[in-house]
C-alpha cells in the first residue's frame, strides 16, 4: 500500500512517488459538489452499508442509524478533532484521509497513524465517552460519516457481530501503537527513515528496484512522519546522502540502492546496544 498522499507512476525498473495533498474531485477547496449541496437519507444509508465496520448489518439496522448520522465534510490541513475535545460520536472516514498526531505539553507532535476511507477515527471514545487524546487533522479534503454516542451503544448491546468488529479495531490499533513505540525506542532515526522510504514505495520488490524518487512537504513534516525533531532528520539524511544511499534535492529524495537501504533500515539505535553490553547479562544472570 502506498503511503497515503503519494502517487506512484511506474518508470521502468524505477518508481516515481509524488506526495499529492489535494483532493480528487471537484468543486470549491476539494469538496465534492455532492456533500456542499448536502446528502439525502439514501446516500448515508449506502455510505454506512459499504462501511467494513457495519457491512453484512441487516438494511433495518442501517437505515436506522442513517436517520441518526452526519456527513461532516474538512478542508486540508483542517482541523477534524482538537486535543482534549470532548467527543460524542462514532466517526468513519468516507473520503479523504486524516492524520492523528499526539501533542506534547511543549507541543512537539508525533504522528501515530494515518488513515482512509472505511477507517474509523475516534474508536475509543464512543465506549468510555472520554475526551479525545491526541488531535484528527484532515490531510486532504475529507469527509466522514458520524453517529452519536447515544445510538452507537445500543447497537453494540444489540448486535455482537459490530461489538467483535470494534474489538478487533482496538486490538490492531494497539498493536499498531507498539509497534511505533518499538520503533522510536529501537531503531536509530536514519534506520527509520530507511524503513519509512521503503514502505513509501508500496512495492512489493522494492529492494529490487534500480531507484526510487520520491518528493516530500517539508523536512519537518517528515520529521512528524518519523516521530522525531527535525534537527535530527536532517542527520540522518546526511548520513544516508553520505553513504551514497540516497540523493537530497530540495524537497525531491532519490532513493540511489533500495537493497543496501532495506538493509540500514534494520540498524538498531546505539542505545540499544550499549543496554545490552552493560544490562542484558545482569538481567541473563538473575542478578
Amino acid at each position: 500500500m502506498l503511503f497515503p498522499c503519494c502517487r506512484r507512476l511506474a518508470l521502468g525498473h524505477s518508481i516515481f512517488l509524488i506526495f499529492n495533498c489535494r483532493a480528487a474531485s471537484g468543486g470549491a477547496n476539494g469538496i465534492p459538489v455532492a456533500f456542499k449541496r448536502g446528502v439525502s437519507p439514501v446516500l448515508t444509508h449506502h455510505a454506512l452499508a459499504t462501511l467494513p465496520l457495519f457491512s453484512g448489518l441487516a438494511p433495518a439496522l442501517t437505515g436506522e442509524l442513517s436517520q441518526c448520522a452526519q456527513i461532516q465534510s474538512y478542508a486540508a490541513d483542517e482541523d477534524i478533532l482538537a486535543l482534549d475535545a470532548p467527543i460524542d460520536r462514532l466517526a468513519i472516514i468516507l473520503v479523504g484521509e486524516v492524520r492523528k498526531t499526539l501533542v506534547s505539553a511543549t507541543g512537539h507532535q508525533v504522528v501515530v497513524g494515518v488513515f482512509g476511507p472505511g477507517e474509523v477515527i475516534t474508536e475509543l471514545n464512543p465506549i468510555d465517552g472520554q475526551t479525545s487524546h491526541c488531535r484528527l487533522s484532515a490531510v486532504t479534503a475529507t469527509h466522514t460519516v458520524a453517529i452519536p454516542r447515544v445510538r452507537v451503544l445500543p447497537m453494540l448491546a444489540r448486535h455482537p457481530v459490530v461489538t467483535l468488529r470494534l474489538l478487533e479495531l482496538l486490538a490492531e490499533r494497539q498493536r499498531q501503537a507498539l509497534a511505533r513505540v518499538a520503533e522510536v525506542r529501537f531503531l536509530s532515526v536514519s534506520s527509520r527513515l530507511a524503513k519509512w522510504l521503503l514502505k513509501s514505495a508500496g512495492h512489493p520488490e522494492v529492494s529490487r528496484l534500480a531507484s526510487l524518487e520520491l518528493e516530500v512537504p517539508s523536512q519537518r513534516w517528515l520529521a512528524r512522519q518519523l516521530a522525531a525533531r527535525p534537527d535530527a532528520v536532517r542527520k540522518a539524511l546526511n548520513q544516508l546522502q553520505d553513504r551514497s544511499l540516497i540523493a537530497v534535492r530540495s524537497r525531491r529524495l532519490t532513493l540511489l540502492h533500495p537493497a543496501m537501504l532495506a538493509a540500514a533500515a534494520r540498524r538498531r539505535s546505539a542505545d540499544v546496544y550499549e543496554w545490552r553490553r552493560n544490562l542484558a547479562p545482569a538481567y541473563q544472570s538473575g542478578a
